[in-house]
């Protein structure tokens, strides 16, 4: 029977850098729960110095219709830059 460490490194390495995200519905128009949640993520992330990004789901990119993306995208608020 193999030896088991109490001090083993853990599955996940912690960083310094905070990673927030925002997966928006990819088949309706960005709603106000959405909104709030994705510009909340975005000013934890401006707060921390780490990076907010936005993704999509794999399975959703099974029901997505032409143009859903672009309407998506086009709905999306659009934070000034932080200099």
């Amino acid at each position: 029977m193999p030896a088991v460490s109490l001090f083993a490194r853990p599955a996940f390495v912690m960083t310094d850098s905070v990673v927030t995200r925002f997966a928006p519905s990819p088949t309706g128009f960005l709603h106000i729960g959405g909104a709030r949640t994705a510009l909340f993520n975005w000013l934890y992330a401006r707060r921390e110095g780490g990076t907010f990004l936005l993704t999509e789901e794999e399975a959703a990119a099974l029901r997505v219709k032409a143009g859903d993306t672009v309407r998506v995208l086009a709905s999306q608020p659009r934070p000034k830059n932080a200099s």
